[in-house]
């Protein structure tokens, strides 16, 4: 199995702090001196919670200013998800100049989560099986403040399941389908996210399981659709994870100095172009991960349940409205840590 992800350098200080909303409890309150103020903290965290759960709507545009939610990992050199950290200890840059971090959450927030499964010829039989198994795991992880909604796509992209808590009612819409036809990903990634922005939870992501590259067109004709569903995704607050089933493609050199049989085994089960998928993946701050074997699929599904627990919600305010794709970068104070968030975004 193997991660395959973009990632920038990033600043870790942990402190023991209390924080409230994200900011730092003051120290001349003194609240636990006073037993009637211990309930104040658990008011401001429902009154934090409630900002999220309303934000959808109400923050999409304050005071003609775009307010924008950036989901944040940061992990050790280890890879190991580093939590705890406060408000103060992260920064934000559009286009290099610092933005107010106007909201924050290092908690648990609920999630509107969007799988895209591949149901093209090539994932007739054992990996389709698989694949469901997979998705049954990965529904394991989540929990009832959560909504979902399933897509499945080959020439063309259905929605047997729109948006539902009921993890059983989801999995059930994959009974009696039967693989066929081509793998129109691209396509299906940009019916997909206008589904996805229209959730009902701040917090959203795309989960996409498929065991090959887009096909709708020839080899280098189907750009225009990558591009487009490119420009939908940085539109869009959500994160994109692809988890692609096979071996990656070989550098040209490689590819020529292949025996014939080995060709001829490509030809029928291609490999995965995995620059191209991470062109999708990598700008929203999810990534792209490999799975060899199918068998590796509920390891992979479970690393991504785990990713978007871990994550922060940041909020910023940007002056700039106009459709062009501004850049982002979040940073916190450890050089030896790193972050993973989105690279950039145009408004819609």
């Amino acid at each position: 199995m193997y991660v395959v992800s973009g990632f920038s350098r990033t600043v870790v200080r942990l402190k023991a702090d209390t924080t409230y909303c994200g900011k730092r409890e003051p120290r001349t309150m003194g609240y636990s001196e006073r037993p009637m103020k211990r309930r104040v903290p658990m008011v401001l965290a429902a009154a934090c919670a409630a900002t999220w759960m309303t934000g959808h709507v109400a923050a999409q545009f304050r005071n003609g200013v775009n307010l924008f939610v950036l989901q944040v990992t940061v992990t050790d050199s280890n890879g190991r998800f580093v939590t705890g950290l406060l408000r103060d200890e992260f920064s934000v840059y559009e286009d290099n100049a610092e933005r107010p971090i106007e909201q924050f959450s290092a908690g648990r927030v609920p999630v509107s989560l969007g799988i895209l499964v591949d149901i093209s010829g090539s994932m007739e039989g054992r990996r389709f099986e698989d694949a469901r198994q997979a998705v049954e795991k990965l529904l394991e992880r989540f929990h009832e403040d959560d909504q979902m909604f399933l897509g499945v796509f080959n020439n063309t992209v259905t929605f047997p399941a729109q948006w539902t808590n009921d993890h059983a009612a989801l999995l059930q819409s994959l009974s009696g389908v039967k693989p066929h036809g081509g793998t129109y990903l691209y396509s299906a990634v940009s019916a997909a996210l206008p589904v996805l922005n229209r959730g009902p939870n701040r917090k959203k992501a795309l989960v996409i399981i498929s065991d090959g590259d887009d096909n709708e067109r020839m080899a280098g004709l189907n750009r225009d659709l990558l591009v487009r569903a490119v420009r939908q995704a940085r539109q869009s607050e959500a994160l994109i994870y692809v988890i692609a089933i096979g071996v990656p493609k070989p550098p040209l050199e490689q590819w020529l100095s292949l025996a014939p049989e080995a060709r001829r085994r490509f030809f029928y089960d291609p490999p995965v172009d995995v620059d191209v998928l991470r062109q999708l993946t990598d700008p929203t701050g999810g990534y792209t991960q490999l799975a060899p074997s199918t068998t590796d699929l509920p390891s992979t599904v479970i690393s991504i349940a785990d990713d978007l627990s871990a994550q922060y919600m940041i909020g910023f305010e940007s002056e700039h409205a106009d459709g062009r794709l501004r850049a982002l970068k979040v940073t916190t104070h450890n050089s030896r840590n790193l972050v993973r968030a989105k690279t950039g975004y145009a408004s819609p």
